[in-house]
């Protein structure tokens, strides 16, 4: 990708959908951990090295409020949340992948 088409795609994020560097790696960090199979919130909030625990957590919130990320109950263990991503994700991948 072109230093111009990245720059579009950062602003399109950033204006449209309200994201910024610290969603992005975290948003990155969920779909790593999703290629290996269900991904938990507490997973993402402990390892992720994007912002503090606390911050990871609230961005989550907000991501799951916006629907860019989803969160389901885990079928083994009520108490666990997993994410996946929401429609809002899905209709930003394809806005970002037209530019």
């Amino acid at each position: 990708m072109k230093m111009d088409k990245l720059a579009t795609a950062l602003r399109t994020i950033n204006k449209s959908y309200g994201l910024d560097m610290t969603d992005l790696i975290i948003l990155d960090d969920v779909a790593q951990k999703k290629r290996k199979g269900q991904v938990t919130i507490m997973e993402i909030v402990e390892t992720s090295e994007a912002a503090s625990p606390a911050t990871v957590h609230a961005r989550i919130k907000r991501m799951c409020n916006n629907q860019v990320l989803r969160k389901a109950s885990d079928e083994t263990n009520l108490r666990f949340r997993t994410l996946d991503f929401g429609a809002t994700y899905h209709q930003m991948i394809e806005e970002v992948g037209q530019v």
